[in-house]
């Protein structure tokens, strides 16, 4: 289902903020993200790219414990935010 979002990097690392992740580094090509939870921390990594391929986001998904549904969700609410903001 991942394969048919069209997203980059940016909007992938917002949308995991909204759902409590944290920008924990920016390295050349790509931001280390982590939320803490019950369970310990959980670390993501997302690449700098114009568009993530589907693979790639499939991984970033399962490593931030993200249902694709979810995601989607979370992509509605950067999209109403950056609306807000040019207001």
């Amino acid at each position: 289902m991942t394969s048919q979002i069209a997203i980059s990097g940016l909007e992938c690392v917002q949308a995991l903020c909204i759902a409590g992740f944290r920008v924990k580094q920016r390295l050349p090509g790509s931001s280390v993200l982590a939320r803490e939870g019950t369970n310990g921390q959980t670390v993501v990594v997302v690449p700098d790219a114009l568009v993530l391929p589907g693979p790639v986001l499939d991984s970033i998904l399962s490593g931030a414990d993200i249902s694709a549904d979810r995601f989607l969700w979370l992509l509605g609410e950067v999209t109403t935010d950056t609306e807000l903001m040019t207001l």
